[in-house]
């Protein structure tokens, strides 16, 4: 009996042996191996899908920054000006240059009642200035150049004192460039002093 047992488990293992070798031998391979090799493609094709997916999102995240500089580099166009707006804008550049330099002795009365005094309203470096304000702290400012259909000019501004005071300015120049008049208002809290100012005497400074 136990003969018979060994002979048939030699039997069985050189019958597995023989179609492990016949499998080898035709191409094929056995299911344990099989499974095997299964198992380490898969693992391979994920490794190769993670590292494209990577690669993938490094390529888009460098594309989106070279996209986002290009955009900051790249120059803003202009608005496109129609030629009646293009011709305002550069007669006003001239009439700001036809201002500048230029030193306007002004009369100056409270528009309530008061004292005349006199003042000097002063075009400079394509700013303007009052004689009397710069010494109280005040500086000169840009300020805004409109045109009226007769052709005078209106300049406007606010200027701001090292204190924090305020004052409004607001004048308005003959065409010919030969005499002004405007106000001048000093905000203090709910109410304004108020004052308004005339000249006719125009010196050019340098």
């Amino acid at each position: 009996m136990r003969g018979a047992i060994v002979l048939l488990l030699f039997v069985f293992l050189i019958t597995n042996n023989f179609i492990i070798n016949a499998l080898a031998s035709s191409g094929g391979v056995p299911p344990g191996v099989v499974g095997k090799n299964k198992i380490a493609a898969s693992q391979t094709e994920e490794k190769r899908y993670e590292h494209q997916a990577i690669s993938s999102s490094k390529s888009q995240i460098s594309q989106g920054i070279k996209s986002e500089e290009k955009t900051k580099t790249l120059p803003k166009t202009p608005p496109t000006l129609d030629k009646k707006t293009r011709k305002r804008i550069e007669l006003i550049k001239n009439k700001k240059a036809f201002l500048n330099n230029s030193r306007w002795q002004i009369e100056v009365m409270p528009l309530k009642g008061g004292e005349k005094t006199s003042d000097y309203l002063i075009f400079k470096d394509l700013k303007i200035g009052v004689e009397s304000l710069l010494k109280k702290g005040f500086s000169y400012t840009n300020y805004t150049l409109t045109l009226k259909d007769n052709g005078n000019m209106v300049v406007e501004t606010m200027q701001t004192s090292s204190e924090g005071k305020v004052v409004f300015i607001k004048a308005e120049v003959s065409s010919d460039g030969k005499s002004l008049r405007g106000v001048m208002s000093f905000p203090e809290g709910a109410t304004h002093k108020d004052y308004s100012f005339s000249s006719k005497i125009k010196q050019l400074i340098h």
